[in-house]
């Protein structure tokens, strides 16, 4: 402002209708704001990128930033909101992280889970999903390479026994191996919803083909120690047992492991051991050989558990990262706004084999049906107003959301976080819950349309062309 006084930017005449238009205090203060917002994020970016690069331990505490656990507890939401409500009083960013383990994954409510997961979403968090074995684990690593200051947890209320027999409690673990990441440890009221305990039981990811096979193994390999028996021990035909069960656990799942080996167990017992046809064991030796099985059989459940789980999310994590790139790269060779939402739709049904449509708005302010999008999904009214109330309210809405359930597809808003500029239905085959993995990667389908098309817009803008070549 003083230097339009001094007319060092406009002649006097211009400078005295600039002070009192565009150059006003309160705009030159906004302005101000946003270019220190930018600042501040590219440099808190180039930190992290710093961290990453050489491999420092963190956090360097330069600003805040706060994490939080997500799951599929009822009292997720409870951590959710206080989170946000502290990230609002220190003005910085927070982030909602979701473990995936062998036991949760086979163990979890993926409705609440998703509702948790949106909840964090419609908050404005960055939600990042991830897999380990170890929940405490997973979690201080994404803390690490985020440069994470602060981790709110809540207090436990579980068996302390079932807490020592999995290596400790959260907190108490977290509060060990956190190093220079503070902790928040939060009370949560105990509603009327409280959560289901996770019992012992057997996993359910095998089929029944798989236990008939495991069953077939074991009655082939007795009728093969039968015919060795007069000229092997019994011993011997104890390992003969083991050796098919650890060769088994090669193809089949943890279930069929944990019957094969009880089974063979028992046959060896009744049929091998003096006294025979008889489940009395007189030798300490053959006591410690049957329980061999047992550990044995664990030992393998858990080995083939942990193997499968990474296996599974290495390629998941394969498939998104393949999914996205190649969304990116068709998108960034949209010649014109016209093409992005026949590519985005054309990506979009050969990631989730689904139908989907775009929407966005006429002259008049009314959603309309993109031309590349006709014929793949017929829109109705009823689901026309919901992609309008979706639009309007810049909130996802439809089927498997908490707004709007009963509509026949999902409908995602493209936009800002402000405002929305155009609707993404997508109308899913399967009847289930999205899991947090799809879900997270339609959200960055939506993302990259977004960036994608505002870059698009920005080239098309001869003015902005023109002050950027000045």
């Amino acid at each position: 402002m003083r230097r339009l006084d001094e007319g060092k930017v406009y002649l006097p005449n211009r400078a005295e209708a600039a002070l009192f238009n565009f150059f006003r205090e309160g705009n030159l203060t906004a302005l101000r704001e946003m270019a220190l917002r930018l600042t501040a994020e590219r440099v808190g970016q180039d930190v992290q990128d710093y961290l990453q690069t050489l491999q420092i331990d963190g956090p360097w505490k330069s600003g805040h930033r706060l994490l939080v656990a997500v799951s599929q507890s009822p009292h997720s939401e409870t951590m959710i909101r206080w989170t946000r409500r502290l990230a609002d009083s220190f003005h910085c960013p927070w982030l909602a992280v979701y473990v995936e383990t062998a036991r949760q994954a086979n163990e979890q409510d993926p409705a609440r889970l998703t509702r948790n997961l949106g909840l964090a979403r419609e908050l404005r968090a960055e939600v990042v999903t991830t897999t380990d074995n170890d929940v405490v684990r997973g979690l201080l690593r994404v803390a690490r390479q985020h440069n994470v200051t602060q981790i709110v947890v809540g207090k436990s209320g579980s068996n302390p026994l079932i807490n020592f027999l999995r290596g400790g409690s959260l907190l108490r673990r977290l509060v060990l191996e956190s190093g220079n990441i503070d902790l928040h440890v939060v009370r949560v009221d105990k509603g009327s919803e409280t959560p289901r305990g996770r019992g012992w039981s057997l996993p359910h990811e095998t089929s029944w083909q798989q236990y008939g096979s495991a069953l077939g193994v074991v009655v082939a390999v007795t009728f093969l120690n039968a015919m060795l028996d007069r000229f092997i021990g019994h011993r011997v035909i104890g390992f003969n047992f083991l050796l098919a069960i650890s060769l088994l656990a090669l193809f089949v799942g943890r279930g069929p492991i944990f019957a094969a080996a009880t089974l063979s167990a028992l046959l060896w017992n009744l049929l091998f051991l003096p006294p025979r046809f008889t489940f009395y064991i007189k030798s300490v030796e053959d006591g410690m050989m049957f329980a061999m099985y047992f550990v044995l059989a664990l030992v393998l459940c858990q080995l083939i558990a942990r193997i499968r789980t990474q296996e599974k999310a290495e390629r998941l994590r394969e498939e998104r990262a393949t999914a996205l790139y190649l969304l990116t790269s068709e998108l960034a060779d949209a010649n014109s706004l016209d093409e992005i939402p026949g590519k985005a739709i054309a990506r979009v049904r050969g990631v989730f084999h689904a139908e989907a449509v775009v929407l966005l708005p006429n002259a008049a302010g009314e959603l309309v049906q993109q031309k590349a999008s006709i014929g793949s999904q017929p829109i109705c009214e009823k689901e026309m107003g919901v992609a309008t109330w979706v639009y309007q309210h810049n909130k996802a809405a439809g089927r498997f959301t908490d707004n709007l359930p009963l509509s026949d597809a999902l409908y995602l808003p493209l936009g800002t976080h402000h405002r929305a500029v155009g609707v993404l239905g997508v109308r899913l085959q399967q009847p289930t819950q999205p899991t947090p993995g799809q879900r997270h990667l339609l959200d960055a389908f939506v993302t990259a349309t977004d960036k994608v098309g505002a870059v698009v817009i920005w080239e098309r803008e001869s003015v902005l062309r023109g002050w950027l070549k000045g």
